[in-house]
């Protein structure tokens, strides 16, 4: 009987690891397998963002235009993920005032910046996700380049998987 119980201990811990490694599996820290990245900011401009719902067709549109704001757009893709035969555009968007030399924005503040992460893809989280979790802090260099440091977090659209990004970046002025 006292083998019986033992092994039945030593089974619950093997399926107490196996799950744990299994919902961790589906937590996405969705820089893992990131290329083609570009770090740029835009001055004078702001972040336009249209979804239109016709039916169960969702139509949406971001456009970066001339306006009062600092755009800062982190983009990538996801080519170097194994089994991903795309290049799906990726990107993180948000907007501060431009009279800023430096900001730290936190949660609430960051989607009142219009803090967006969006993936052009035919995957489950495709589009547009407002961010609203986590902080993002930048201090304009002398070189004119600005140095941003982001811990933001935010569940994909239709999946709620969540996802993390973590950046400590110079970014540099983008050409129009």
């Amino acid at each position: 009987m006292k083998q019986k119980l033992l092994s039945c201990g030593k089974v619950a811990t093997a399926f107490g690891v196996l799950l744990f490694l299994c919902l961790n599996s589906f937590h996405g820290i969705a820089q893992d397998y990131i290329t083609n990245v570009t770090y740029a900011y835009y001055d004078n401009s702001s972040i336009v963002y249209d979804s239109t719902i016709k039916g169960v067709l969702v139509y949406e549109r971001l456009f970066i235009k001339r306006g009062k704001y600092v755009v800062f757009d982190f983009s990538f893709d996801h080519s170097a993920e194994d089994g991903n035969a795309s290049v799906a555009p990726t990107r993180i968007l948000f907007q501060v005032d431009r009279k800023l030399d430096q900001f730290e924005i936190r949660d609430q503040r960051i989607l009142e910046q219009n803090g967006m992460y969006g993936q052009v893809c035919k995957c489950a989280d495709r589009g547009y996700t407002r961010i609203s979790d986590g902080v993002i802090s930048g201090v304009k260099m002398e070189n004119g380049r600005w140095q941003i440091k982001m811990d933001v977090n935010f569940k994909g659209r239709f999946t709620k998987k969540a996802y993390s990004f973590h950046l400590d970046e110079s970014f540099q002025k983008a050409r129009r």
